[in-house]
């Protein structure tokens, strides 16, 4: 049961109200730009899911069902939109504090939100892996266009 409770907490890490929160936080320290990225960087990561899922539809371990085009979005496991977020995240706060200790707990952080979530059933490995390809880049493209 404690080890089930663990997993879950590890899995917020790539959740919407961690991300959110992080981009608040900027935000109210007067960041703006920070936070526009990060927020950019939310938006973007979210519209290539929507697109891929929209294409390509790939059931969750779980078996979740769905009813209608926005349900099968949800439903759809590919590719893994807490595994982007938490790349994402993990990526860009990694480059804002550039210190390496803060990076590879920042990385470690981001792996473990993916294995949770194929820990979970929410998603195959192949999902979590690409997810993480993705915000990974996505983040590596927002710093070389918006940062430098």
């Amino acid at each position: 049961m404690l080890f089930k409770e663990l997993v879950e907490d590890v899995k917020a890490f790539g959740g919407l109200p961690a991300f959110v929160l992080v981009i608040f936080v900027f935000w109210a320290l007067g960041n703006f730009k920070f936070a526009a990225i990060l927020l950019a960087g939310l938006l973007i990561a979210f519209a290539i899911t929507v697109a891929i899922r929209s294409i390509w539809f790939r059931s969750r371990p779980d078996g979740t069902g769905f009813n209608s085009f926005l349900t099968r979005l949800s439903a759809s496991s590919f590719p893994s939109l807490h595994a982007t977020r938490a790349a994402l995240l993990s990526s860009l706060l990694a480059f804002y504090f550039d210190n390496l200790l803060i990076s590879a707990v920042l990385f470690l952080c981001a792996v473990c939100t993916a294995w949770a979530r194929v820990f979970a059933k929410r998603h195959h490995t192949s999902d979590v892996i690409v997810g993480l390809v993705i915000g990974f880049a996505l983040a590596f493209v927002l710093v070389r266009t918006l940062l430098l």
